[in-house]
């Protein structure tokens, strides 16, 4: 099973004029938020995605998504948080996803990974839509905040996160 869980309009710290990309204003605007923006449900296990952290994973995460979006099928990603260090690799077959995970380090609130290997499988689509969630969320707290398209790494949400993303 796989599922990401967000929440709604965390604004916490405006804009950094020094920020230059995604992950740098997400460090800014996350900074001080006590506790998850989103958590993560893996194999029934949940991983919380950290406020302050979760700017170290979004190159990993749109790399992810992109390599979906462009038909490859077959890959391999490596994320390395505060809450998760994890290789996974993944292989496309019609319209499912199979991950098979290496959890390296990783903190869960309910259920335990660390040091294991678990595979998890889904609807591409149904995968992608959780991901989907969490970057439309960051995309409205990072617009509030007055970023905008001039980020290294924003071309991703302005081309495929809108307000179409199911909820």
């Amino acid at each position: 099973m796989f599922n990401i869980r967000t929440k709604d309009g965390i604004v916490y710290k405006t804009k950094d004029m020094e920020d230059c990309s995604v992950s740098e204003a997400l460090e800014t605007i996350y900074e001080n938020y006590p506790g998850a923006v989103a958590e993560l449900e893996w194999n029934n296990c949940v991983i919380p995605l950290l406020g302050d952290s979760i700017g170290s994973i979004y190159n990993s995460i749109t790399h992810l998504l992109s390599c979906m979006k462009d038909g490859i099928m077959n890959g391999t990603e490596n994320f390395l948080d505060n809450t998760f260090t994890a290789k996974w690799k993944f292989q496309i077959k019609n319209d499912s996803i199979t991950i098979e995970s290496y959890w390296i380090d990783v903190i869960c609130t309910k259920g335990y990974l660390k040091g294991e290997v678990s595979v998890m499988s889904c609807k591409k689509d149904d995968f992608i839509n959780e991901w989907n969630k969490l970057l439309l969320n960051i995309k409205k707290d990072l617009v509030i905040n007055g970023y905008n398209a001039s980020l290294e790494g924003f071309e991703y949400l302005d081309k495929y996160i809108d307000e179409g993303v199911k909820e």
